[in-house]
């Protein structure tokens, strides 16, 4: 199964622990962008990231204080955000995103999920494609 999250960035940039999002504690496969300024910009501590892993892995990831686990994939990037979920559920993801990202999404918010993406993508870095952020099946049990 395939979902976007919002995680910290963690590491401290030497070769021997590079930065990476926090989602590599977990067994799945990831791709992130993560700013070349994330250091000194606190609004680039948090990246959009694919992963693809089992829902127990999912479910455990989405406990963990560091990282959001979105409710959709790359296949759903051409649905619209309010047809996820209920009101209450899009206010809190909507909510996670600003928080997280500095990115304005509302409970209503017309746009496809492709374009909320590309709007978090867009804040970490100006060159982001959100059609080059996929990631091969999880296949680990």
């Amino acid at each position: 199964m395939k979902r976007y999250t919002l995680s910290t960035i963690i590491g401290t940039g030497l070769d021997e622990d590079s930065f990476r999002p926090a989602v590599t504690a977990y067994p799945c496969n990831w791709v992130v962008a993560i700013a070349p300024d994330h250091q000194t910009n606190p609004n680039k501590r948090w990246v959009i990231c694919v992963v693809a892993a089992t829902q127990a892995t999912l479910t455990a990831m989405d406990t963990d204080p560091s990282i959001d686990v979105l409710p959709f994939g790359y296949d759903d990037l051409p649905m619209i955000w309010t047809s996820l979920g209920t009101n209450q559920q899009r206010t809190t993801w909507a909510n996670a995103i600003r928080t997280r990202t500095g990115v304005t999404v509302s409970r209503d918010d017309p746009r496809t999920l492709r374009d909320i993406v590309q709007a978090i993508g867009s804040a970490v870095d100006s060159n982001f494609q959100s059609d080059n952020l996929n990631v091969t099946d999880w296949a680990g049990a």
